[in-house]
C-alpha cells in the first residue's frame, strides 16, 4: 500500500463495536509446497486490528481486550470492505461479533 492509500485510510475510524483491520495476505503456496488455485483460495479472514470503535452495550468488554497491532481471526463473510485503487480489498471493517480469536504473540 503506497503513502497515499494509507493517508486516505488513516480517515476511517470505525463506530461502535466494531474495529478495522488490514487484511493479512495469505500465501497461495502452502506448507508443504502446493501451490493453490485461485478457485481454492477462501476469502482472507486475517487482520492486523488498526483502529477500534468505542464500543457499547454486552460487546464492550470483548472490544476492551482487542488493541491495535493484534491479529485476529473473523467470520469469512464479516465485515465491509474497504478496496484500494486497483480494486483490490485491503481493509474491512468489522463488528467485534464476528471476530472470534486474537493471535498470542
Amino acid at each position: 500500500m503506497d503513502a497515499i492509500e494509507k493517508k486516505r485510510h488513516q480517515n476511517i475510524t470505525p463506530v461502535g463495536n466494531r474495529v478495522l483491520v488490514e487484511l493479512i495476505k495469505i500465501s497461495n503456496t502452502t506448507e508443504s509446497g502446493f501451490i493453490l488455485s485461485n478457485e481454492d483460495k477462501v476469502e482472507q479472514q486475517k487482520g492486523k486490528v488498526i483502529a477500534k470503535g468505542a464500543g457499547f452495550g454486552e460487546e464492550k468488554e470483548a472490544l476492551a481486550g482487542i488493541k491495535a497491532g493484534d491479529i485476529v481471526h473473523f467470520t469469512q463473510y464479516g465485515g465491509e470492505n474497504i478496496k484500494n485503487e486497483e480494486g483490490e480489498i485491503v481493509r474491512k471493517i468489522v463488528d467485534i461479533g464476528s471476530v472470534f480469536a486474537v493471535e498470542q504473540k
